[in-house]
């Protein structure tokens, strides 16, 4: 639950949040800090005329959950998996002290706002070649903030690349050794 609410907590003037049940109190503000131990870094991204805020959170749960979330109005619509453009992405990443976690992009900006419908279940990209600067389609969205993780991250994720050579190594030799046998 509170995942697709993430936005909200992302805001400076989010209110404090309390969960009350059965007498048990929960500050939801908390849970939140919880899952992300504070690791929010904001970046801008610019698309033609369009701005984007970007909000990258490393998500520390036991679940690998790498998204690109697209929200208008201060709500999630749709998301995007990274392993679509970074395959590595479908693993969690390692920070410094050794602990797992997962990258939630959350992406912010008037052209979502202004192109999501009215059931906000889908935002009105552009469809194929973008022709005019106010325009933006979902694909060059994705690639922009996809490479700009590849930079932020790029040896975590080499990290995950060689792992993962290295797997597909040992499968080979381990295939090739049972054929020779």
């Amino acid at each position: 639950m509170i995942e697709h609410t993430f936005i909200y907590f992302l805001n400076d003037n989010c209110p404090r949040i309390l969960l009350n049940d059965l007498g048990n109190q929960i500050v939801v503000n908390d849970l939140f800090q919880l899952f992300t131990s504070g690791q929010v870094n904001s970046k801008k991204l610019k698309i033609r005329d369009n701005n984007f805020k970007l909000s990258l959170v490393k998500l520390y749960s036991n679940k690998v959950d790498n998204k690109i979330h697209y929200c208008a109005n201060t709500r999630e619509v749709v998301f995007d998996k990274i392993a679509t453009d970074i395959p590595e992405l479908d693993n969690f990443l390692t920070d410094e002290e050794g602990k797992s976690f997962s990258i939630a992009i959350y992406v912010e900006g008037a052209f979502l706002d202004e192109n999501v419908n009215e059931e906000r279940t889908a935002i009105n990209f552009n469809k194929g070649e973008v022709k005019f600067p106010d325009q933006t389609s979902q694909e060059e969205l994705r690639l922009a903030i996809t490479d700009l993780l590849q930079s932020e991250f790029e040896g975590q994720i080499q990290q995950l690349s060689e792992r993962r050579l290295g797997k597909v190594k040992e499968f080979v030799v381990q295939l090739l050794g049972t054929d020779n046998c």
